[in-house]
């Protein structure tokens, strides 16, 4: 092909268009993906017209290039299949780590809310071994207490917690059974 001979392009396109548009359907099952392809193809064709003249099998060589083309275009939405995916788990993730977070907030605030209901020694014995980490000899030692009354009033402030949330969460199961019935 000369180099700036266009009427040879234009033939080589008219004769060649609708073969590459029927390859490239095969793969893409798409008019708008087929009939962009052939423009590519040509495209590209007409930018290295200069090197053409050395090709023997000019057919051959233009579906060589709607090959590379078309894989090119399936890889890319391959990995733009991919990239989707992964940003569609990605905001249900932060979607679960939101919803967590609420939830976790609002459980903080009940079990806050169990602690203020404990008596003021046992509040303050529960509190010195969870939050201050104190083993229950220190804290026995601190308010002049037996180890084991230490160890009992940690052991029925937990209890109480426990049964306090407890009653919460049967509570919020029993209201999505009226809302959404099984």
């Amino acid at each position: 092909m000369a180099k700036d001979d266009s009427s040879h392009f234009e033939k080589l396109y008219n004769e060649m268009k609708d073969d590459i548009y029927t390859y490239a359907y095969r793969f893409f099952r798409s008019s708008a993906m087929a009939e962009d392809t052939v423009q590519d193809v040509f495209l590209q064709i007409w930018k290295s017209r200069d090197k053409l003249d050395d090709q023997n099998n000019i057919r051959a060589y233009i579906f060589r290039t709607a090959r590379n083309n078309i894989f090119n275009k399936l890889k890319r939405a391959a990995m733009t299949q991919r990239h989707d995916q992964q940003l569609t788990s990605l905001q249900e993730l932060i979607g679960n780590i939101t919803e967590e977070s609420v939830n976790m907030k609002e459980l903080l605030c009940l079990y806050e809310e169990a602690i203020d209901k404990l008596s003021r020694q046992k509040k303050n014995i529960y509190n010195m071994s969870r939050k201050n980490e104190l083993s229950h000899q220190e804290i026995a030692d601190q308010l002049s207490l037996s180890k084991n009354s230490v160890k009992d009033a940690i052991v029925k402030s937990s209890k109480f917690i426990r049964q306090y949330l407890q009653r919460f969460v049967d509570l919020t199961l029993m209201l999505l059974g009226l809302i959404f019935p099984f």
